[in-house]
């Protein structure tokens, strides 16, 4: 069914938005670490231009002091209370350059802090913003998914209505035609009761030399014709190893395109009215060649691929539309579009199939890569085992 096909997308729909969030998670994460090394950097910047200020200070006022005691000795003035003021002047000086200093740092710090502190704010701020923006769009799709399941729902009943209808019509006009060949078997039967009533009393006439039993000789040309064509028909392990050898490369068929044109070789021979017991006794001469489409009808094979194919083209346009939503170029989107569409084309025909040999068919006659049947496999088996994934069962759809 369609529906199933939508639910998977929401099962991957919802998979994703998972995703996103955790990636957006982990880049913001990312951002902040960046953020913390910036901050101690600069602040380890800071403390080392602060204790090299310091330094200075110290180098220079013991300089300073130096030269000052120079000069007040050249002057005899190295015990008076000039000298005094001197070093008072020096002290002061040097406790108004590390106060200075001090201040300074704590104002720089203050800053590179605030900045700090707006620079991670807006950064929460972004990423709720973007993980919000990620959740409304997943929400909003996944709304518009179920909008589109359910008018599926309808348009798969409006089908099932009309399938049958146009059954319960096609019942009718074969009923009809039944009663026809009913009546027209009648029909011959009493013409043919008159005729040997008419033969029978010609032999029966005085002079003819003929007694009634001569009538019903089994050397007459009709009976004869008949034997003569059932004689002349193949038997059915002789038109197998035929068959085969039109349209097999080698002794036995071996690919799906082989199978898939004896399975429409043996439709026609249906439609053509064979022999039931000729048919079937054929089919299990063709398996022993390897014929895998044995219990596969060839129309409804034929339904489910063009259903597959509808199913395509819907989940192509509204993926192409999604990736475009998403900000991807018209050429991205329409690849990317196709190979989901294709992939999701798999799993329905899987789901649609009673049987392997039915699906491979299927695929074939889809015209999809038969390369890419061990890759598909593979995939339903991992699916199978992830118990966060959805189960891709063969001939699911089939039992609802």
């Amino acid at each position: 069914m369609v529906n199933d096909w939508i639910e998977s997308i929401k099962n991957a729909l919802e998979a994703y938005g998972k995703q996103s969030d955790e990636t957006l998670t982990s880049l913001y994460a990312a951002a902040r670490d960046e953020y913390n090394k910036s901050y101690n950097a600069a602040l380890d910047t800071l403390n080392a231009q602060y204790e090299s200020d310091k330094k200075q200070a110290y180098t220079k006022k013991a300089a300073d002091d130096k030269n000052m005691g120079e000069y007040l000795a050249a002057r005899g003035l190295s015990r008076s209370g000039e000298s005094v003021n001197a070093r008072i002047a020096s002290d002061v000086s040097l406790g108004n350059t590390l106060s200075a200093l001090s201040s300074g740092l704590r104002e720089s710090q203050n800053t590179l802090a605030s900045d700090y502190g707006k620079a991670l704010a807006n950064l929460a701020i972004e990423e709720a913003n973007k993980k919000a923006e990620n959740n409304r769009w997943t929400a909003e799709f996944s709304a518009s998914l179920a909008s589109t399941a359910a008018d599926n729902a309808l348009r798969e009943e409006q089908n099932r209505l009309d399938r049958d209808k146009f059954n319960h019509t096609v019942e009718m006009d074969n009923n009809a035609l039944n009663d026809l060949k009913a009546e027209l078997e009648a029909y011959e039967a009493e013409l043919k009761k008159r005729e040997e009533a008419l033969k029978e009393a010609e032999s029966n006439k005085p002079g003819t030399g003929n007694t009634g039993n001569t009538s019903a000789s089994d050397d007459t040309p009709g009976n004869t014709g008949g034997n003569e064509d059932n004689n002349s028909m193949l038997n059915p392990a002789e038109l197998a190893k035929d068959i085969v050898s039109q349209y097999a490369t080698g002794k036995t068929l071996s690919t799906q395109a082989e199978n898939f044109a004896v399975l429409k070789y043996l439709r026609n021979l249906k439609r053509e009215g064979i022999d039931e017991a000729y048919y079937d006794s054929l089919v299990s001469n063709l398996k022993a060649l390897g014929f895998t489409g044995a219990n596969v009808n060839y129309n409804t094979l034929l339904d489910t691929v063009n259903d597959s194919i509808e199913n395509y083209y819907r989940l192509q346009e509204e993926l192409y539309n999604l990736y475009l939503e998403k900000g991807f170029s018209p050429e991205i989107a329409s690849a990317g579009s196709k190979d989901r569409a294709q992939g999701l084309q798999y799993e329905y025909l899987y789901r649609h199939s009673p049987s392997i040999s039915f699906f491979e068919l299927a695929v074939y006659a889809a015209d999809l890569d038969l390369d890419h049947l061990e890759t598909f496999y593979s995939h339903v088996e991992t699916n199978r085992r992830d118990p966060n994934e959805y189960d891709i069962v063969l001939g699911g759809a089939l039992k609802h």
